[in-house]
């Protein structure tokens, strides 16, 4: 039921209002009043719906009334009709401002009256009904946060019980650094109570370098808003042993979405880190041992990168091992022929043809030389992951090759020296039976009857012979006798300064007459600046001659040969000798230059002895260090080059001590 108060000091009135109030559909409890002094009253301990007031009362007008009314707690919104008889729009604003709520004109008009209340009375219980909906919600609220609060302060106690359980450290801390919880392990671990520790900076237990660090991350953390990835760190307990930890820093945020706190936790991973540099130090001494292995060792992947290589493998390439790990195969060996070959192996063996494949290889290195290589290839798995990869191990053996090859010249050589020895032999056999053969002829003739071939006049022709014979025997043997000693090493060399001019020349004399009687051409070209030439005279003289005298005797009747003597530009002594031997081909060099190597040819069968004079230069040149290069071409003739070394040169003696 609603309650309605009426105020006017007009007995009239009260009765008019009060009749109407009454008239109205839900009945309502009208209290009237006279004095509004009364009335404020009734109403400190009462609420009414609805008050109806006259605005000239004695005591208090209708605004002082109403302002006066709506200072009690229980007429704070209570709607409130001013009836006046003045049009005046002044009282209707002292009105408003007092807090009424509507406004009638006396005499009031019934109907409009009971149109005004009506509505207010609604609008009254429509404000009571939201009032009480409002008080329950609030109750449910305030009901719904006491929950929340037991819950979330026991869901805190919870975290708190867990992250006390967890091993490792864990602590959050606000703008000014200090700790606003600290976990019981990272307590533990710092030899405190962590109730003790809030409040409390990290300056007061950690040393100055750790304290600095943590700072300036937590700095960065409030600025930013975004975590610390985590990271390693040095950290000594209580107890002052060393730990490794690994931490992370992340921002606590509250309601607003601003960052409250830094929540750092750390867990310590010093058996980890422990274990690491032991699997590091493992690592490095297998790296270490293959580095150490002479053999090239290396492991390539399906699709032939490399994944493992050893300081041979490395030195090969001409790169370092760190360079050689993640490159192609094909990429770092330095022929690619080569390299697809190996390749092949290893993607023979990962393919499962066969567990081990043993070859033969060659590698040519950075450099450009070759190396034969004993190689075996094995698939592997590496890893955790049990990558399938190709080994690769080989074995150096081009010592061993060389070896062969060297035993192979060497027995080629021996076999046909053999052969050349045989030939030699009969030669020598046939050229020493020829004058011993004369001899023995013509002293049967001297012993014959004087009346015989060996008469008186023709015995001095038959001593000539002999004399010829024997000195040609005595020639031959001593040819023989002179490689002997030179192979013996019984050749002392009693260096002097020589004119190679002179003795060129001199030389060449006696060789044309000698062969006076063959149309041969000898030229001789002695460069101006010919220094003197440090040799032994008789050895070089010697020398000198054979190869002269052989040029001449096998150049063909109207021929030329030619000698050159000069300086070269590092300060050596160069002689050449050149024939027009046209019968000599381009394989008879290493031939004509080996003592038992005579060229079997109609030109030199048309001539007597030994066939060991070109050897003999040969053996005495390089008695004096000499290069000696012979150079044969066909159908033209052969040039036999000496180089002796600048040492031997006067020049250069004289410019080294100036």
């Amino acid at each position: 039921m609603a309650s309605i108060v009426i105020v006017d000091d007009r007995v009239t009135n009260r009765r008019i209002l009060s009749r109407l109030a009454a008239e109205l559909e839900t009945r309502p409890d009208v209290e009237t009043f006279s004095d509004p002094v009364l009335a404020l009253d009734w109403l400190e301990h009462n609420e009414p719906d609805l008050v109806v007031t006259d605005y000239k009362m004695p005591h208090l007008d209708g605004a002082e009334f109403v302002e006066s009314m709506r200072r009690l707690p229980t007429c704070e919104d209570v709607p409130v009709i001013v009836v006046t008889a003045y049009e005046d729009k002044g009282f209707r604003y002292n009105a408003l401002n007092a807090g009424a709520t509507d406004f009638l004109l006396s005499p009031v008009d019934h109907q409009e009256f009971r149109a005004r209340a009506r509505n207010l009375l609604t609008l009254r219980c429509q404000q009571s009904l939201l009032k009480r909906r409002a008080l329950q919600l609030q109750d449910r609220l305030e009901l719904n946060n006491r929950l929340h609060k037991t819950a979330l302060k026991e869901g805190n106690e919870k975290l708190r019980l867990v992250m006390n359980t967890i091993p490792a450290m864990i602590n959050a801390t606000d703008t000014e650094h200090r700790y606003v919880f600290m976990n019981n392990f990272q307590a533990w671990m710092l030899g405190v109570d962590p109730e003790d520790i809030v409040g409390k900076s990290a300056a007061a237990l950690m040393e100055q370098e750790y304290t600095e660090r943590h700072h300036r991350l937590d700095r960065q953390v409030f600025e930013s808003g975004v975590s610390i990835p985590a990271f390693e760190e040095e950290f000594f307990d209580a107890t002052g042993r060393r730990r490794i930890l690994l931490t992370t820093k992340s921002p606590l945020r509250d309601g607003d979405g601003a960052v409250a706190n830094v929540v750092s936790a750390s867990v310590e991973i010093s058996d980890r880190k422990a274990a690491e540099l032991a699997l590091e130090d493992q690592r490095q001494f297998l790296r270490e041992v293959i580095d150490l292995d002479p053999n090239i060792i290396f492991s390539t992947s399906q699709a032939g990168i490399i994944t493992l290589a050893n300081a041979a493998m490395a030195k090969l390439c001409g790169i370092t091992a760190d360079q050689l790990i993640g490159r192609a195969l094909l990429n770092a060996v330095p022929v690619s022929a080569e390299a697809e070959i190996f390749q092949s192996d290893g993607q023979q063996v990962l393919q499962g043809g066969m567990n081990k494949l043993h070859t033969e290889r060659q590698l040519t290195d950075s450099a450009g030389d070759v190396h034969f290589f004993q190689v075996v290839n094995v698939a592997i798995e590496l890893g955790r992951t049990r990558t399938p990869a190709a080994l690769t191990v080989g074995s150096d053996i081009s010592a061993i090759k060389k070896s062969q090859l060297e035993m192979d010249k060497a027995k080629q050589a021996a076999e046909i020296s053999d052969l050349g020895k045989s030939e030699f032999l009969a030669h020598v056999s046939h050229e020493l039976r020829t004058p011993l053969n004369a001899i023995v002829r013509h002293c049967e003739m001297i012993s014959s009857p004087p009346t015989g071939p060996a008469s008186q006049p023709n015995r001095g022709k038959i001593a000539e012979d002999i004399g010829a014979n024997a000195r040609h025997l005595l020639g031959l043997v001593d040819d023989i006798v002179d490689v002997s000693n030179y192979e013996a090493g019984k050749y002392t060399l009693f260096d002097q300064e020589l004119n190679v001019g002179a003795i060129i020349r001199d030389i060449a004399h006696q060789v044309e007459l000698e062969v006076s009687d063959d149309p041969v051409q000898l030229r001789i070209e002695i460069a101006a600046d010919m220094p003197a030439l440090i040799a032994d005279p008789l050895r070089f003289r010697q020398g000198m001659l054979n190869l002269l005298a052989n040029a001449v005797k096998f150049t063909p009747p109207g021929g030329k040969v030619l000698v050159r003597a000069l300086l070269t530009e590092q300060g050596a002594v160069r002689i050449s000798v050149q024939d027009q031997n046209k019968a000599v081909n381009k394989h008879d060099g290493p031939l004509m230059l080996n003592r038992f190597g005579q060229v079997e040819n109609g030109m030199n069968r048309s001539y007597p002895g030994s066939g060991l004079d070109l050897p003999l230069s040969v053996a005495f040149m390089k008695m004096h260090d000499a290069e000696l290069d012979l150079c044969s071409r066909e159908g033209e003739g052969s040039e036999v080059t000496i180089t002796f070394p600048a040492m031997r040169s006067a020049w250069e003696q004289e410019t080294c001590t100036q």
